[in-house]
């Protein structure tokens, strides 16, 4: 179970990469813990492209 700061961490990260042009397919708890224990995660983003005013999403 994951913890409202874990979720709220997640979230700010993934806004943050989004603002920068990616959007997220979505993520999972890393089955590899960290160096110290600690609870990793991975996300997958893909870039998004604008075109004419309309966004693409690159594969």
């Amino acid at each position: 179970m994951l913890t409202i700061t874990a979720v709220q961490v997640i979230e700010r990260i993934i806004n943050g990469v989004q603002n920068h042009g990616f959007q997220c397919k979505g993520w999972i708890e890393s089955p590899l813990k960290g160096a110290e224990g600690n609870k990793e995660f991975l996300a997958c983003f893909n870039r998004t492209v604008i075109s004419e005013g309309v966004e693409k999403q690159q594969v």
